[in-house]
């Protein structure tokens, strides 16, 4: 639960935290990544950053330090993370140096005292997703293919659900694990329409 993210930084307006969240979202989208988690990972790290930085920080570095976010957490989940050069001359076009990437590594590790991988909403998302299959199986034995495929499609729409409100800076006020509740309901229910519309067409 993060309250107050941008009390301390006046030039960093929600509007502007949204586009750059809504663009690291995009190069998550088409990085070569394994773990779905990354993209909500890197900006709960710059989230915290913003939110336990008491020094007001200029626009002009809200890039550097989502990229920064999400630099920390490739290397913290991928097998083979994003490479500094990457970073720097494919995502930002030499717009900030390996220094300045390094710089602002070392005071996000230092600022949130290395901790790196607190749940966030999605983090639970697929918890409750998990439970809700066992719970199913406890019940009625296997999954059937139909079953499973409601799931898994219920699952995607709050996947994007998730996406979707980490652009709103209000919303991280709000409990993770409350937050994904309402994911799993919308999931469920775009799923329900989903496969309702599916059968009309038949």
């Amino acid at each position: 639960m993060l309250d107050g993210i941008l009390d301390c930084h006046p030039h960093i307006t929600k509007f502007l935290r949204a586009h750059l969240i809504d663009w690291l979202i995009q190069v998550c989208e088409v990085l070569p990544k394994e773990d779905s988690t990354l993209p909500f990972v890197a900006i709960n790290i710059m989230d915290r950053f913003y939110k336990l930085n008491r020094q007001s920080q200029p626009a002009v570095e809200v890039q550097l330090t989502g990229l920064t976010g999400l630099f920390i957490a490739s290397k913290y989940f991928e097998v083979t993370p994003i490479f500094m050069d990457q970073m720097v001359n494919e995502m930002c076009y030499d717009k900030f140096s390996h220094e300045q990437f390094l710089d602002r590594e070392t005071a996000l590790m230092s600022l949130l005292a290395c901790e790196i991988d607190p749940p966030t909403h999605f983090d639970f998302v697929l918890l409750y997703f998990k439970l809700l299959r066992l719970h199913l199986q406890a019940l009625k034995g296997p999954i059937s293919k139909q079953s499973l495929n409601f799931l898994l499609t219920a699952e995607f729409f709050s996947s994007e659900y998730c996406k979707m409100v980490l652009a709103d800076v209000t919303l991280m006020r709000v409990r993770p694990s409350m937050l994904s509740a309402t994911g799993v309901a919308f999931g469920l229910m775009a799923s329900y329409k989903h496969s309702l519309a599916n059968l009309q067409k038949k």
